[in-house]
């Protein structure tokens, strides 16, 4: 994974208690609809016939949208992205989930030192 510790990995160094199923899953949700349809089809398209544009429904929804240019018999491209907002949504759910995890664990975590507090700056 890129040559970074997965949560798993990382928690487990730490002593932190089991990372939640439910996290575990929406992380594997938003790496498939967002990094690795980035990756595979923008990135790393290779087919030159394959074309990208952005959809508008009649309630103000957007969204990528797939085509080919000639395609070829059985060849077809159904590859759409989610509506933005709705990949807005999956992320604000993982962020709060896991922000409600490291809340709670981070406190236990080997080697946590926490933050200083502010300090006020005077503007005088």
């Amino acid at each position: 994974m890129y040559g970074r510790p997965s949560l798993v990995e990382y928690t487990a160094d730490r002593g932190m208690s089991e990372v939640p199923a439910e996290l575990l899953s929406r992380a594997k949700e938003l790496r498939t609809k967002i990094s690795d349809y980035r990756d595979d089809e923008i990135a790393h398209a290779r087919n030159p016939r394959v074309t990208r544009g952005t959809v508008f429904s009649g309630d103000g929804i957007t969204w990528i949208s797939g085509g080919m240019l000639y395609p070829k018999e059985g060849e077809q491209i159904e590859h759409s992205s989610m509506a933005p907002s709705q990949l807005a949504d999956l992320l604000d759910g993982y962020v709060a989930d896991l922000t409600a995890y490291l809340r709670i664990n981070l406190p236990r975590a080997k080697g946590y030192r926490p933050a200083k507090p502010a300090t006020s700056v005077s503007t005088e």
